[in-house]
């Protein structure tokens, strides 16, 4: 539940920002800064480190707390599975609010996506 619980947040949360950078997005574009490729991988890589941080610092204090399995493999595997699902919602938001027209329908869209994944 608290995985899913994460991941929708970060799906709204990213969605909120993409919007609001959509008018400067547009803007650049129109005035041939930079390709529409090069934006979309510098926003990838933008958000990597708060994935990787965010993820680990939940998992870190999650797992041991619930009392999961003591093994630092299983641990590990639990934070990748982690870490891809997070990141799997957090660029689902890009795509949906880039696709959708509005913000309202890219959030209708993403949590129905997320519940039924």
């Amino acid at each position: 539940i608290s995985l899913i619980f994460l991941g929708i947040l970060n799906l709204n949360s990213v969605q909120t920002m993409i919007v609001t950078e959509r008018a400067v997005f547009y803007r650049e574009r129109a005035a041939n800064m930079y390709s529409s490729l090069l934006y979309g991988v510098v926003l990838g890589f933008a958000e990597l480190p708060y994935l990787v941080c965010t993820s680990l610092m939940f998992v870190f204090i999650f797992y041991w707390m619930v009392g999961m399995n003591s093994d630092w493999g299983v641990f590990f595997y639990w934070w990748l599975v982690f870490l891809l699902y997070t990141s799997f919602d957090t660029f689902l938001g890009v795509m949906l609010v880039v696709l959708m027209p509005n913000e309202q329908a890219a959030n209708v869209l993403g949590i129905g996506l997320t519940m039924i994944w």
